[in-house]
């Protein structure tokens, strides 16, 4: 797998935008490093605000502290964005005017995974389902499985080198991570969506845009991949209305 990063990335200018201080911006800004991207980082915060995790990074990166740059997206090969950072940015949006790809750590996880992909997502419930099918697993597979995502100590790209071909990479998917997924054009192989309800509505233009996000989990599967929906929530005839390709089962308490 560490070859097709590598073949990706080598030489390229990526610019991470939003560094923050939780561990995700760092492990995307070492992950780049290591496969040879050349790595501009840029955050609002000041360098002293991030002085912690600038510590933790690897090699010598360039820095951007207090403020967002066009001219420093105008300069990057490709613009990696981490979770504060929504669609509707300025910065994002100038980025899509210059033709500059733009990533996120799920995305990259998607290109680069080698190993069958079980993606949970949703409104309430995802960190308690991924916990349980990553215990189920490893009991399966005889080898601990552990939950990735939306966790600060096992990010989605601090895992990806780590995982072991064949055994089931099991992900923890929010719908800012989902947003992006159709640049991957990939889906997990299996895909479970536990619920809908009202959230994020300070990010989203209403409770469809919110839909839409989370849709992405099953955009790019196939008739051999698997859908999990909620029987009785009143958003899987939304997502039913899509018309999935996967094969689809239900959950329901009744």
């Amino acid at each position: 797998m560490e070859s097709e990063p590598k073949k990706f990335l080598k030489d390229k200018r990526a610019l991470v935008m939003g560094l923050g201080r939780l561990g995700g911006g760092v492990a995307t800004a070492n992950w780049l490093l290591k496969h040879g991207s050349d790595v501009t980082v840029t955050d609002l915060r000041s360098e002293k605000e991030l002085k912690d995790s600038l510590k933790k990074i690897s090699k010598k990166v360039h820095g951007v502290f207090g403020e967002h740059r066009k001219k420093d997206i105008a300069n990057a090969d490709m613009l990696v964005v981490n979770p504060a950072v929504r669609l509707n940015n300025p910065f994002v949006l100038y980025a899509q005017k210059l033709n500059i790809p733009v990533e996120n750590e799920a995305t990259l996880f998607f290109r680069f995974s080698n190993t069958p992909i079980i993606g949970v997502t949703g409104t309430r419930g995802k960190t308690t389902t991924v916990h349980w099918v990553s215990h189920f697993l490893s009991d399966v597979f005889d080898t601990p499985i552990l939950p990735i995502g939306n966790n600060p100590k096992r990010p989605l790209l601090k895992a990806l080198d780590e995982l072991k071909k064949n055994i089931p990479a099991v992900l923890e998917l929010p719908s800012w991570q989902l947003e992006l997924l159709p640049v991957a054009k990939k889906s997990p192989h299996i895909a479970l969506i536990t619920n809908l309800f009202p959230d994020h509505l300070n990010t989203y233009a209403s409770m469809r845009d919110y839909a839409e996000a989370k849709a992405n989990i099953f955009k790019f599967q196939t008739p051999d991949d698997f859908l999990v929906l909620n029987y009785q929530n009143g958003w899987t005839k939304f997502f039913l209305s899509k018309k999935p390709k996967a094969r689809v089962f239900y959950f329901s308490p009744k």
